[in-house]
């Protein structure tokens, strides 16, 4: 009897495991990274999109119609817009707060993704106009996504820290109940353990990151195999872009179908 309850004992505790990594991932990494995800989801979105931009507009990103300057904006101001956001918004958030900076940098990172999908909509049949608000628009969603980094950083700190001491006071007061005095060594043992919490529940959100490069990678891949597979036997040769397979109409329905997808995870979370 005693053997069949101990054989018994692994299965239980195995599921016990799982099911604490699953809790873990979802209440420190999931759910607090959300943000992170749907601003990875759009900001790494731009070199995915980038060939079909130029399968779109083949003379302005051949640097014919348009200035090099303007074409390279799409990379280099959003970059930009990343480090301002940082230094700005990190700063503004000491002053006005944490909640209130929060307030503020997902309500650039929401303006930025409507003017991404309103630039998709109503400006792809002017090349240059569209090349200008995609280049405005990624910058000011930068600025939002640079204030964002910053902050969910020191949110998962202060969490974590809050929880530390929150088990030190529960410990303490149990050792203070025993009739010997508290072990220094155990006491150095929980700050030390609560400094490597408060990284990995930094390490963990941030990780929501590769979650959303890898989401927007399937959602294009899926939207090209589903617009390809459309357009694969169509013969007016004029509007085949790349590969005989996609027309310009199918690529912008990609395109705009990408951003639309990334608003409405960010307005969700």
């Amino acid at each position: 009897m005693t053997s069949l309850s101990s054989s018994k004992q692994p299965l239980v505790d195995s599921k016990h495991n799982r099911n604490s990594l699953f809790s873990t991932c979802l209440t420190e990494s999931a759910w607090p990274g959300m943000g992170l995800f749907g601003e990875s989801y759009l900001l790494f979105s731009v070199g995915l999109l980038k060939p079909i931009w130029e399968a779109l507009y083949p003379d302005c990103f051949s640097e014919i119609n348009c200035p090099r300057w303007l074409v390279h904006s799409l990379s280099y101001g959003v970059v930009i817009g990343v480090i301002l956001g940082m230094l700005i918004l990190g700063i503004i958030s000491n002053v006005i707060g944490r909640r209130k900076g929060s307030l503020l940098t997902a309500s650039l990172m929401s303006i930025g993704s409507l003017s991404l999908v309103g630039v998709s909509f109503f400006l792809a049949s002017n090349e240059k106009l569209m090349l200008t608000s995609m280049s405005f628009s990624l910058f000011l969603f930068g600025i939002g996504v640079g204030g964002e980094y910053p902050l969910s950083a020191s949110s998962a700190s202060e969490r974590a820290m809050a929880e530390m001491k929150l088990k030190q006071q529960e410990e303490l007061e149990r050792e203070n109940e025993q009739p010997f005095a508290p072990n220094e060594n155990a006491l150095d043992s929980r700050v030390t353990n609560g400094s490597f919490g408060r990284g990995k529940r930094v390490q963990l959100m941030f990780a929501m990151q590769g979650v959303g490069i890898f989401v927007n990678t399937i959602v294009l891949t899926f939207l090209l195999l589903l617009v390809g597979g459309a357009n694969t036997k169509q013969e007016n040769d004029n509007q085949n872009l790349l590969d005989d397979r996609y027309t310009k109409e199918s690529l912008l329905v990609v395109w705009r179908l990408n951003y639309v997808v990334g608003a409405i995870i960010l307005f969700t979370v």
